[in-house]
């Protein structure tokens, strides 16, 4: 079968999507599966066919305009137009619309005609689901942009899947009815479903009042990844200079040392929302944990976690590259001693080593959820910037598991034998892509 990947999102930093998203390639690929083409995350998360048209006038006249704003005499024409606020993207929350005007002008926008191709070549749609359908308002594009795909796929006879996906209501927001309405009238139509968590799974078993829709719970792709370290002898390079990237920065050198035992701490997607206030809330985490006389290390894995530059900083600890090659990052989380994270990827990637993580809040419920796949004994989550109260409970976990070796390791066994049963299931995504 010939599949057009949709959200094969290595483009992006963030080291989930990175590694996610070819974990979950290398699953789908075998005899009967080919990747033919791939849509990624640039794609599916801004506006990407953002250009000039109108209702009231073709989009043809339109391309024909703005063809012309390279001009110099026309330029100040075209920016006037371009104030009056007719510049768009074509997908809204009427997807009714989205999939007319695409029918209708496709071949007016480089984007879409590369859409209509990728289509036109494919028998069936992937979508690596990833975090995506969150139920905000208002609705997020990339949400917006799987359903649109899945719908116009579906328009067209191609089988469409949804996998490695997560249900979730917004932690600020709510839940969006009518977004919630439209997903489960495409996924109705679906060819198959698979939820990469329990809690997204009893989510739309709750929300799929008149079980219309086939879906099934299978874990994160990216639990396959523990491949990599079944050996044990997966460790960080012992020169730590070795880890820096293109280009390789002064600030960087002379600062990693993964002889010693080491402490992780990374960020959180809903920290990311007021990182002024989550400087402060981390400059105190990093210091009381430093009291325990490990190195620490800060590890922003994604665009978000910018504001550990600061921290890293005020706090003068080694602040690992953010572009770092994700299977080294997953070498230094994996063989870290505890992981302190708000972040859901990264801490699977620490879990296939066996390191113990402490959760904090993210933009959805996908920490929890991810506690009752490990079978965590308490399933906590801490505030995602660290108050005062947080950080003692965090600090007095930490120092528990650290002065009684005997019970971390007995951890770090039970957390990877958990992983290698995770690990074996994430397979079964093939049993329902034919």
């Amino acid at each position: 079968m010939k599949i057009l990947y949709i959200g094969d999102n290595r483009n992006r930093v963030n080291w989930g999507c990175r590694a996610t998203s070819k974990a979950l390639k290398d699953i789908l690929i075998n005899s009967q599966n080919e990747v033919v083409s791939t849509i990624d995350g640039k794609e599916t998360h801004t506006s990407f066919t953002r250009t000039l048209y109108s209702k009231k006038i073709s989009v043809k006249w339109f391309k024909r305009f703005e063809n012309r704003k390279h001009n110099l005499v026309f330029y100040p024409i075209y920016k006037a137009v371009v104030s009056q606020g007719i510049e768009k993207d074509f997908l809204t929350g009427n997807l009714e619309k989205s999939i007319e005007f695409f029918e209708k002008n496709y071949m007016y926008f480089p984007s879409l005609v590369k859409i209509y191709e990728d289509l036109s070549k494919s028998d069936a749609i992937v979508i690596n689901g990833e975090g995506t359908m969150i139920f905000s308002t208002p609705a997020r594009r990339d949400t917006l942009f799987y359903l649109f795909m899945l719908k116009l796929g579906q328009k067209l006879g191609k089988k469409t899947y949804l996998i490695n996906a997560m249900i979730s209501d917004c932690p600020k927001t709510g839940r969006n009815l009518q977004t919630v309405k439209t997903t489960l009238e495409i996924f109705a139509k679906a060819d198959a479903i698979t939820l990469r968590d329990p809690l997204s799974f009893r989510i739309l078993k709750e929300m799929d009042t008149e079980s219309c829709v086939k879906f099934e719970f299978i874990p994160d792709a990216l639990f396959s990844w523990r491949k990599y370290f079944e050996s044990g002898q997966f460790s960080p390079p012992v020169i730590g200079d070795s880890i820096i990237p293109w280009p390789e920065e002064d600030q960087y050198f002379g600062k990693f040392d993964f002889s010693k035992p080491y402490i992780c701490i990374s960020g959180s997607s809903s920290a990311a929302w007021t990182p002024k206030e989550a400087v402060g809330g981390y400059i105190e985490l990093v210091k009381k944990i430093k009291t325990l006389g490990y190195n620490v290390f800060l590890v922003p894995t994604c665009s978000g976690d910018k504001f550990l530059e600061d921290v890293a900083e005020a706090t003068k600890t080694p602040l690992l590259p953010v572009n770092m090659q994700i299977l080294i990052g997953a070498s230094i989380l994996a063989n870290a001693e505890i992981f302190i994270s708000g972040r859901f990827h990264p801490s699977i990637l620490a879990s296939l080593g066996g390191t113990p993580c402490i959760f904090m809040g993210s933009n959805s419920h996908k920490n929890k959820s991810l506690q009752e796949m490990l079978d965590y004994k308490e399933i906590v989550e801490f505030n995602a910037i660290p108050t005062a109260s947080d950080i003692e409970k965090i600090f007095s976990f930490t120092e528990r598991l650290l002065n009684n070796k005997e019970i971390l390791s007995k951890e770090r066994n039970r957390i990877k034998s958990k992983v290698d049963e995770l690990s074996f299931k994430t397979r079964r995504i093939l049993e329902y892509i034919n």
